[in-house]
């Protein structure tokens, strides 16, 4: 998966937005370190709740593949009565000025992958979920 090369704070500084404003007054960097002890989860599903001053973004996996309805139509109506569950594996508030940068982040990072590259990654992912 590409790396993207671009943070949020260099896409908000080109926009004319600070998402810092500590690092805007007093011009300080920000050293990224990941962890190895930092959670890592898939996500197939997310919401978005839109509060006064900030976005609280929640991400879930879904317990049960929709793919695997093109295998009956037993299985699709068990799926439309009980509904698939999706347990939340993360949740980020962030400020509305982060939140705008981060989205302008991903539009610009999505045009790298192309249809065949997402198709490839979709079923990884989706294969690397089943088999837990």
């Amino acid at each position: 998966m590409a790396i993207m090369e671009e943070s949020v704070k260099e896409v908000a500084a080109k926009e004319g937005e600070a998402v810092s404003p500590s690092s805007e007054i007093f011009n300080i960097p920000i050293n990224f370190r990941y962890s190895n002890n930092a959670p890592l989860q898939y996500a197939n599903h997310s919401t978005v709740h839109v509060g006064e001053h900030e976005i609280v973004i929640s991400f879930f996996q879904s317990t049960v593949s929709i793919e695997r309805a093109a295998d009956g139509e037993e299985y699709l109506n068990r799926l439309r009565e009980n509904g698939v569950d999706a347990e939340c594996v993360a949740r980020i508030v962030v400020s509305k000025s982060f939140y705008q940068a981060l989205t302008e982040l991903l539009k610009r990072n999505l045009p790298q992958f192309d249809k065949e590259q997402l198709k490839e990654l979709l079923t990884q992912l989706t294969t690397e979920t089943e088999g837990q």
